[in-house]
Protein backbone atom coordinates (compact mmCIF):
# COMPACT_ATOMS: atom_id res chain seq x y z
CA UNK A 1 0.00 0.00 0.00
CA UNK A 2 1.43 3.34 -1.07
CA UNK A 3 0.81 6.62 0.74
CA UNK A 4 0.01 9.39 -1.71
CA UNK A 5 -0.55 13.08 -0.96
CA UNK A 6 -3.07 14.80 -3.25
CA UNK A 7 -3.69 18.53 -3.11
CA UNK A 8 -7.07 19.62 -4.44
CA UNK A 9 -8.40 16.21 -3.41
CA UNK A 10 -12.00 17.27 -2.79
CA UNK A 11 -13.07 18.13 -6.31
CA UNK A 12 -12.59 17.61 -10.03
CA UNK A 13 -9.47 15.78 -11.08
CA UNK A 14 -8.17 15.55 -7.52
CA UNK A 15 -11.29 13.71 -6.37
CA UNK A 16 -11.04 11.29 -9.30
CA UNK A 17 -7.37 10.66 -8.54
CA UNK A 18 -8.17 10.01 -4.90
CA UNK A 19 -10.92 7.53 -5.75
CA UNK A 20 -8.81 5.60 -8.23
CA UNK A 21 -5.87 5.32 -5.84
CA UNK A 22 -8.04 4.30 -2.90
CA UNK A 23 -9.89 1.76 -5.03
CA UNK A 24 -6.49 0.23 -5.78
CA UNK A 25 -5.72 -0.03 -2.06
CA UNK A 26 -3.49 3.00 -1.65
CA UNK A 27 -3.77 5.47 1.21
CA UNK A 28 -4.47 9.08 0.23
CA UNK A 29 -3.75 12.10 2.41
CA UNK A 30 -5.88 14.82 0.89
CA UNK A 31 -5.30 18.56 1.08
CA UNK A 32 -8.16 20.91 0.29
CA UNK A 33 -10.36 23.65 1.73
CA UNK A 34 -13.02 21.11 2.72
CA UNK A 35 -13.50 17.34 2.96
CA UNK A 36 -9.84 16.43 3.35
CA UNK A 37 -7.43 15.11 5.95
CA UNK A 38 -5.64 18.45 5.83
CA UNK A 39 -8.02 21.41 5.50
CA UNK A 40 -6.23 24.61 4.49
CA UNK A 41 -6.39 27.43 1.93
CA UNK A 42 -3.20 27.05 -0.09
CA UNK A 43 -3.09 30.73 -0.97
CA UNK A 44 -1.35 31.39 2.35
CA UNK A 45 2.34 30.45 2.79
CA UNK A 46 1.68 29.85 6.48
CA UNK A 47 -1.19 27.49 5.68
CA UNK A 48 1.03 25.62 3.24
CA UNK A 49 3.66 25.11 5.92
CA UNK A 50 0.90 23.85 8.20
CA UNK A 51 -0.21 21.47 5.45
CA UNK A 52 3.29 20.02 5.13
CA UNK A 53 3.48 19.59 8.91
CA UNK A 54 0.10 17.84 9.02
CA UNK A 55 0.98 15.55 6.12
CA UNK A 56 4.15 14.51 7.91
CA UNK A 57 2.15 13.89 11.07
CA UNK A 58 -0.43 11.77 9.24
CA UNK A 59 2.18 9.84 7.27
CA UNK A 60 4.79 9.26 9.95
CA UNK A 61 7.34 11.12 7.86
CA UNK A 62 7.34 8.94 4.73
CA UNK A 63 5.21 9.37 1.60
CA UNK A 64 5.45 7.53 -1.70
CA UNK A 65 3.95 10.18 -3.94
CA UNK A 66 2.87 13.81 -4.06
CA UNK A 67 0.32 14.96 -6.63
CA UNK A 68 -0.14 18.74 -6.76
CA UNK A 69 -3.44 19.19 -8.58
CA UNK A 70 -4.81 22.16 -6.64
CA UNK A 71 -5.36 25.22 -8.80
CA UNK A 72 -7.68 28.10 -9.57
CA UNK A 73 -8.86 29.12 -13.03
CA UNK A 74 -10.92 32.17 -12.15
CA UNK A 75 -10.51 35.06 -9.74
CA UNK A 76 -7.72 37.51 -8.95
CA UNK A 77 -4.38 36.98 -10.64
CA UNK A 78 -2.67 37.19 -7.27
CA UNK A 79 -4.58 34.13 -6.07
CA UNK A 80 -3.66 32.23 -9.24
CA UNK A 81 0.00 33.10 -8.66
CA UNK A 82 -0.09 31.84 -5.08
CA UNK A 83 -2.19 28.70 -5.53
CA UNK A 84 -1.14 27.58 -9.00
CA UNK A 85 2.58 28.18 -8.64
CA UNK A 86 3.88 28.92 -5.16
CA UNK A 87 1.63 26.45 -3.34
CA UNK A 88 2.57 23.58 -5.65
CA UNK A 89 6.28 24.31 -5.36
CA UNK A 90 6.17 24.74 -1.57
CA UNK A 91 4.21 21.54 -1.14
CA UNK A 92 6.43 19.26 -3.22
CA UNK A 93 9.62 20.83 -1.90
CA UNK A 94 8.35 20.60 1.66
CA UNK A 95 7.69 16.88 1.25
CA UNK A 96 10.86 16.03 -0.62
CA UNK A 97 12.61 14.56 2.41
CA UNK A 98 9.52 12.45 3.12
CA UNK A 99 9.70 11.10 -0.43
CA UNK A 100 13.29 9.98 0.00
CA UNK A 101 12.09 7.37 2.50
CA UNK A 102 10.06 5.61 -0.22
CA UNK A 103 11.27 2.88 -2.56
CA UNK A 104 9.26 4.41 -5.43
CA UNK A 105 9.15 8.18 -4.82
CA UNK A 106 7.30 10.34 -7.33
CA UNK A 107 6.11 13.94 -7.44
CA UNK A 108 3.67 15.20 -10.05
CA UNK A 109 2.69 18.82 -10.65
CA UNK A 110 -0.30 19.84 -12.74
CA UNK A 111 0.26 22.38 -15.48
CA UNK A 112 -2.25 22.95 -18.33
CA UNK A 113 -2.32 22.66 -22.09
CA UNK A 114 -3.38 26.32 -22.12
CA UNK A 115 0.36 26.97 -21.74
CA UNK A 116 0.89 25.98 -25.38
CA UNK A 117 -2.54 26.56 -26.94
CA UNK A 118 -3.75 29.96 -25.63
CA UNK A 119 -1.69 32.80 -27.16
CA UNK A 120 -0.97 36.22 -25.72
CA UNK A 121 -0.91 35.59 -22.00
CA UNK A 122 1.45 37.71 -19.82
CA UNK A 123 4.91 36.16 -19.63
CA UNK A 124 5.79 38.82 -17.06
CA UNK A 125 3.78 36.76 -14.59
CA UNK A 126 5.78 33.64 -15.44
CA UNK A 127 9.05 35.49 -14.92
CA UNK A 128 7.86 36.96 -11.63
CA UNK A 129 6.87 33.52 -10.33
CA UNK A 130 10.19 31.97 -11.28
CA UNK A 131 12.05 34.85 -9.60
CA UNK A 132 10.73 33.42 -6.34
CA UNK A 133 9.40 36.54 -4.59
CA UNK A 134 5.75 35.69 -3.96
CA UNK A 135 4.59 39.11 -2.83
CA UNK A 136 6.17 40.76 -5.87
CA UNK A 137 4.72 38.09 -8.15
CA UNK A 138 1.25 38.59 -6.69
CA UNK A 139 1.42 42.28 -7.61
CA UNK A 140 2.46 41.42 -11.16
CA UNK A 141 -0.37 38.89 -11.30
CA UNK A 142 -2.95 41.53 -10.42
CA UNK A 143 -2.02 43.85 -13.30
CA UNK A 144 -4.87 44.13 -15.82
CA UNK A 145 -3.46 42.49 -18.94
CA UNK A 146 -6.81 42.11 -20.66
CA UNK A 147 -6.31 38.33 -20.61
CA UNK A 148 -6.11 35.79 -17.80
CA UNK A 149 -2.70 35.14 -16.25
CA UNK A 150 -3.73 31.51 -15.59
CA UNK A 151 -1.56 29.98 -18.35
CA UNK A 152 1.39 32.11 -17.22
CA UNK A 153 1.24 30.59 -13.73
CA UNK A 154 1.01 27.10 -15.17
CA UNK A 155 3.95 27.75 -17.50
CA UNK A 156 6.00 28.85 -14.50
CA UNK A 157 5.16 25.62 -12.69
CA UNK A 158 6.12 23.47 -15.67
CA UNK A 159 9.41 25.33 -16.08
CA UNK A 160 10.22 25.03 -12.39
CA UNK A 161 9.64 21.29 -12.51
CA UNK A 162 11.67 20.85 -15.69
CA UNK A 163 14.58 22.70 -14.15
CA UNK A 164 14.39 20.78 -10.88
CA UNK A 165 13.75 17.31 -12.31
CA UNK A 166 17.33 16.26 -13.19
CA UNK A 167 18.61 16.93 -9.67
CA UNK A 168 15.57 15.25 -8.12
CA UNK A 169 16.15 12.21 -10.34
CA UNK A 170 19.75 12.00 -9.15
CA UNK A 171 18.38 11.58 -5.63
CA UNK A 172 15.96 8.91 -6.85
CA UNK A 173 12.75 10.98 -7.10
CA UNK A 174 10.76 11.17 -10.32
CA UNK A 175 9.39 14.69 -10.85
CA UNK A 176 7.05 15.10 -13.82
CA UNK A 177 4.43 17.44 -15.23
CA UNK A 178 0.87 16.51 -16.20
CA UNK A 179 -0.68 18.91 -18.70
CA UNK A 180 -4.43 18.28 -19.05
CA UNK A 181 -6.57 19.91 -21.68
CA UNK A 182 -10.24 20.72 -21.36
CA UNK A 183 -11.57 18.32 -18.72
CA UNK A 184 -15.12 18.00 -17.43
CA UNK A 185 -14.76 19.28 -13.88
CA UNK A 186 -16.93 21.58 -11.75
CA UNK A 187 -14.43 24.40 -12.31
CA UNK A 188 -15.28 24.61 -16.03
CA UNK A 189 -18.76 23.03 -16.07
CA UNK A 190 -20.47 26.31 -16.96
CA UNK A 191 -18.08 26.98 -19.83
CA UNK A 192 -17.78 23.62 -21.61
CA UNK A 193 -19.98 24.50 -24.57
CA UNK A 194 -18.15 27.77 -25.01
CA UNK A 195 -14.75 26.07 -25.10
CA UNK A 196 -15.91 23.27 -27.40
CA UNK A 197 -17.26 25.84 -29.87
CA UNK A 198 -14.00 27.79 -30.16
CA UNK A 199 -12.66 27.61 -33.72
CA UNK A 200 -9.28 28.70 -32.42
CA UNK A 201 -9.14 25.74 -30.04
CA UNK A 202 -9.90 22.56 -32.01
CA UNK A 203 -10.23 19.33 -30.05
CA UNK A 204 -9.99 16.36 -32.42
CA UNK A 205 -11.63 14.12 -29.81
CA UNK A 206 -14.67 16.45 -30.01
CA UNK A 207 -15.32 16.18 -26.28
CA UNK A 208 -13.84 17.20 -22.96
CA UNK A 209 -11.69 14.75 -21.08
CA UNK A 210 -13.02 12.78 -18.12
CA UNK A 211 -11.35 13.24 -14.72
CA UNK A 212 -10.93 9.48 -14.43
CA UNK A 213 -8.87 9.45 -17.63
CA UNK A 214 -6.43 11.88 -16.00
CA UNK A 215 -6.55 9.76 -12.84
CA UNK A 216 -5.50 6.70 -14.83
CA UNK A 217 -2.45 8.53 -16.16
CA UNK A 218 -1.55 9.69 -12.66
CA UNK A 219 -1.90 6.18 -11.27
CA UNK A 220 0.52 4.90 -13.91
CA UNK A 221 3.04 7.68 -13.31
CA UNK A 222 3.03 6.93 -9.58
CA UNK A 223 3.74 3.27 -10.18
CA UNK A 224 6.94 1.25 -10.60
CA UNK A 225 6.64 1.01 -14.40
CA UNK A 226 7.12 4.78 -14.82
CA UNK A 227 10.51 5.09 -13.15
CA UNK A 228 12.26 6.29 -16.31
CA UNK A 229 10.11 9.41 -16.61
CA UNK A 230 11.93 12.50 -15.34
CA UNK A 231 11.06 16.09 -16.21
CA UNK A 232 8.54 14.78 -18.73
CA UNK A 233 5.58 16.90 -19.81
CA UNK A 234 2.61 14.63 -20.46
CA UNK A 235 -0.08 16.44 -22.43
CA UNK A 236 -3.50 14.75 -22.29
CA UNK A 237 -5.94 16.94 -24.22
CA UNK A 238 -7.80 15.01 -26.91
CA UNK A 239 -5.33 16.09 -29.57
CA UNK A 240 -5.75 19.87 -29.22
CA UNK A 241 -2.07 20.62 -28.72
CA UNK A 242 -1.06 18.49 -31.69
CA UNK A 243 -3.76 20.03 -33.89
CA UNK A 244 -2.47 23.51 -33.18
CA UNK A 245 1.29 22.92 -32.94
CA UNK A 246 2.22 19.79 -34.86
CA UNK A 247 5.54 21.24 -36.06
CA UNK A 248 6.60 22.91 -32.81
CA UNK A 249 7.37 19.86 -30.71
CA UNK A 250 9.70 18.02 -30.58
CA UNK A 251 11.92 21.03 -31.16
CA UNK A 252 15.37 20.96 -32.68
CA UNK A 253 18.35 21.41 -30.40
CA UNK A 254 19.80 24.90 -30.22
Amino acid sequence: MATIVVSGSAGGMGRAIRKRLEDAGDRVIGIDQTDAEVVVDLESPTARAEAVFEVLRHSGGVVDGVVATAGVLFGPGSRMVSVNYFAAVQLVEGLRDALTGSVNPTALVFSSNSVTTFPGYPLAVTAACLAGDEEAARKVGDVDYGVTPYPATKLALARWARRAAPEWMRSGICLNIVMPGLTETPMVADHLDQYLALETYPIPAARPGAPDEIAGLVQYLLGPDARYFSGSVLCMDGGAEAALRAEDWPGEPT
